[in-house]
Parts: structure tokens; C-alpha cells; sequence
């Protein structure tokens, strides 16, 4: 791994999670594809995700914690984990929905693939881990939930 991938992931990371949306956006390439979660639709191009993000946003907190990259070319694979909170009921939200104040973490293997110094395609590849912390809130449920794979 380059110490200037692992800058560059390290900033957009940073960004992502301090809520800067328009910083995360000059890593994206202007037609960047994201294959969301399950659930969630595709997104094609920058301004698609940007119109993503904010609304998600408004229902649920995201920090995600880089754990390790792998590169080959300009190809990427990043370990993650994620860690969603919810702020409002979101039924929409995954297989059971999340009540407001569940958490959901998550370990992720997310594959990248760079252009030109920008993110060009974004696809979760697999779920390693998969904790719902239940808020007992509206709409409960079992208070924790776990899927190791």
C-alpha cells in the first residue's frame, strides 16, 4: 500500500465522518458508481450521492473507522467497520428496520476503484460482522441482535 493511498483514504474517511459532505465529494469522480447496502438504491454519479447522503443523514448518525486497505493497481479493498445510529423510526431501513437510537454496526470488506486520483466505483463486497443494538424505542425489538459471518 502507497503512503499516498493510505492518505487519501485517510482524508476521505476524515471528511465523511466529520459530516463534510462537499470535502467527501472531490474524492468521488463526477460519474463515481456506488452500489449501496441492500435496500438502498444505486448510486450513478457524484450528485446522486450527494443528494443521498444529507437525507440519510437527517434520520441516522454513520462514522466509519478504516481498519486496513489492500491494493492492486487501482483497484482497493478496504476493511471497515460502521457504526449507524438511528435517529427516527427507519422501517426502510436493512431487514428489520431500526427504531430511533438502535445501532447498527457493521465490518465490511467495501471495494474501490480509483481513476485518475478519484473514486470511480464504491461496492460493499462482503459483511463480516453484523450487530443491531435495539434502543427498546419505538418499535422495539430483541434488544441485541448479532450475525457473525
Amino acid at each position: 500500500m502507497s503512503q499516498e493511498t493510505d492518505a487519501f483514504f485517510a482524508a476521505y474517511f476524515q471528511a465523511f465522518n466529520a459530516g463534510n459532505l462537499w470535502e467527501a465529494a472531490r474524492f468521488w469522480a463526477s460519474d463515481c458508481q456506488f452500489r449501496t447496502r441492500p435496500g438502498f438504491p444505486d448510486l450513478q454519479g457524484r450528485q446522486q450521492i450527494l443528494w443521498f447522503y444529507p437525507r440519510l443523514r437527517e434520520r441516522a448518525d454513520e462514522r466509519i473507522a478504516l481498519h486496513r486497505l489492500t491494493q492492486a493497481k487501482d483497484d482497493i479493498l478496504a476493511e471497515i467497520g460502521a457504526e449507524i445510529t438511528a435517529r427516527v423510526y427507519m422501517p426502510d431501513f436493512g431487514k428489520t428496520g431500526l427504531a430511533a437510537g438502535d445501532r447498527l454496526r457493521l465490518r465490511s470488506i467495501v471495494a474501490y476503484r480509483l481513476r485518475n486520483g478519484a473514486i470511480a466505483h464504491i461496492e460493499g463486497r462482503a459483511t463480516l460482522s453484523r450487530t443491531t443494538e435495539k434502543s427498546m424505542g419505538a418499535n422495539p425489538a430483541t434488544p441485541t441482535e448479532s450475525c457473525h459471518v
